[in-house]
């Protein structure tokens, strides 16, 4: 707060009639004879000072922005020539600290759970109330807000990831105080915990027509393959065989000698789910040429 004083130096009565400030965020009162003395043009509400008496005008600001900011406050008159302007300068901060603000997961495995906590500390001591935002996040549960000193508090939330692998994952939360409110949050990127060798697979004209993809997983944890499934398989002078075992999948090409000794091109895609909750299913490509019994016949007898 900034107090100023306001000295009638004439040898004639002054009224004080109004005190228009510069800024919403300002609060001006006066004070006169030792109490607080209420000056609206308004409601006709006025103070005479007298010759050599004075008045004090007390102004305080509300500064919801940060940086630095210059009010004003103009004391009206009768006469006007006797009047005032008095400015001072207020420097608008945040009221409360996080700590930290944004925590940072780095790589995320999808489905993991996670404990997040951060630290708000008012400089105001105002009571903390959290609203939820961002809610991208699989628990229905709410924020939990707890004191840990007269002004420092621990907002808390435990999380399951869930998104689309390789995406980008966030959730945050909206502190708000009686006079300003800040933002704390969580990011990561969900990664795939698998690794498949190779990934689309590519038959190429030959002798050779079986394919095998391997699954493993980064993270060490458990992985079996549950069942397989043909989504799609393109190609008149082809058609496919799909096996499992627990970590491998093996697509084998059977020609035909329909209308004749012909090739085709050959495409598909097969689903493979795993016994894994944690692991989603995956989609395999196949693509290629395909070659039918009869010309692998004259192949090998060309080899002859």
């Amino acid at each position: 707060m900034h107090r100023f004083r306001f000295k009638n130096t004439t040898n004639t009565t002054v009224r004080i009639v109004d005190l228009r400030e510069s800024c919403g965020c300002q609060r001006t009162e006066i004070s006169y004879r030792g109490r607080n003395a209420k000056i609206s043009s308004s409601e006709g509400a006025w103070i005479d000072l007298r010759a050599g008496e004075s008045a004090w005008v007390n102004v305080s600001a509300n500064v919801k922005s940060l940086g630095r900011l210059t009010i004003e406050v103009r004391v009206d008159t009768i006469p006007a020539q006797n009047g005032a302007t008095y400015r001072c300068q207020a420097n608008g901060v945040e009221g409360a600290t996080v700590n930290p603000r944004v925590i940072r997961l780095g790589e995320i495995a999808n489905h993991s759970r996670h404990s997040l906590r951060w630290v708000v500390k008012s400089e105001l001591g105002e009571a903390v109330s959290g609203v939820p935002i961002l809610p991208k996040v699989a628990l229905s549960d709410g924020w939990i807000i707890s004191r840990l000193s007269a002004q420092e508090w621990e907002v808390a939330r435990d999380v399951a990831v869930e998104g689309r692998l390789g995406a980008d994952w966030a959730i945050g939360t909206k502190i708000s105080f009686s006079s300003f409110s800040l933002d704390l949050a969580a990011i990561g990127m969900i990664r795939d915990v698998m690794t498949i060798t190779p990934g689309p697979i590519v038959f190429l004209p030959g002798d050779t027509s079986a394919a095998s993809v391997m699954f493993s997983r980064t993270d060490g944890g458990q992985l079996s393959i549950e069942k397989t499934r043909l989504l799609q398989s393109n190609g008149a002078a082809a058609s496919v065989r799909i096996t499992h075992d627990e970590h491998t999948l093996f697509i084998q090409q059977i020609g035909t000698d329909a209308g004749g000794a012909r090739t085709g091109v050959l495409s598909g895609r097969v689903a493979v789910a795993f016994h894994q909750e944690d692991l989603e299913g995956r989609v395999i490509q196949f693509f290629g040429t395909c070659v039918s019994p009869s010309q692998r016949l004259m192949r090998a007898k060309s080899k002859k």
